[in-house]
């Protein structure tokens, strides 16, 4: 175990023997006295105060504990749904871009891209590839699910929701459903809350095969 998750785990259960004495004080004082009385709104401060601090202290042991990169095979599961494209190309939108989603610029693709970034002739190694995907995720996506996630969270649901916030974007992830429901621990209504980005109707497939790897560990 990392001892920062051996020092969290240790302040944990001191935070918890704290909200318990909490919570019998305040108990103890609605039972004795009105319940408009300072006494008891005090004790009720504390014991509110008290829960925050074991609540923040959870929120910390699940990103500590939690998987912080994208797997071997969550990489090759996100690479399988957005393709692989080793040179420049526009996207749908008609804007330049490289590899695996790899957005260049907005507008189309220009002699100077090809230049650097190759062409359908001429095509880069698939370890370039990787690398500026790995980057992307580095500094975007994967920092996306683990900040705006304070449940613990196993591989498999991780590289779901990198590839997710991938599809989305970081901000259509941090503000969504999704992460609502797994802040509440629920998982089921995480899952299928991820069915609800949609759109267009032929990204469906991909959302059930997200939802598929984020319940049952399925990469295919």
């Amino acid at each position: 175990m990392p001892p920062q998750v051996a020092t969290l785990l240790a302040s944990l259960a001191e935070a918890k023997r704290a909200q318990h004495r909490a919570r019998l004080a305040w108990q103890k004082a609605r039972a004795r006295l009105p319940k408009n009385d300072p006494e008891v709104k005090e004790a009720l401060a504390a014991y509110k105060a008290a829960k925050a601090v074991r609540q923040r202290l959870d929120a910390k042991i699940a990103r500590a504990q939690s998987p912080k990169t994208m797997s071997a095979k969550g990489l090759d599961f996100l690479v399988a749904q957005e393709g692989f494209i080793p040179y420049a190309y526009n996207d749908s939108q008609g804007h330049a871009t490289f590899g695996v989603g790899h957005l260049l610029h907005h507008g189309p693709v220009t002699a100077a891209d090809r230049a650097e970034w190759g062409t359908k002739a001429k095509p880069k190694p698939r370890a370039l590839v990787l690398r500026v995907l790995r980057k992307d995720l580095a500094e975007r996506f994967e920092p996306a699910v683990r900040e705006s996630i304070k449940t613990q969270l196993m591989q498999n649901q991780f590289d779901a929701l990198v590839s997710m916030a991938f599809n989305i974007g970081a901000g259509g992830f941090r503000g969504s459903t999704v992460v609502k429901r797994l802040n509440e621990r629920d998982f089921g209504g995480a899952a299928d809350a991820m069915l609800l980005w949609r759109r267009p109707p032929e990204i469906i497939p991909r959302r059930r095969r997200e939802r598929e790897l984020f319940l049952n560990g399925t990469y295919r």
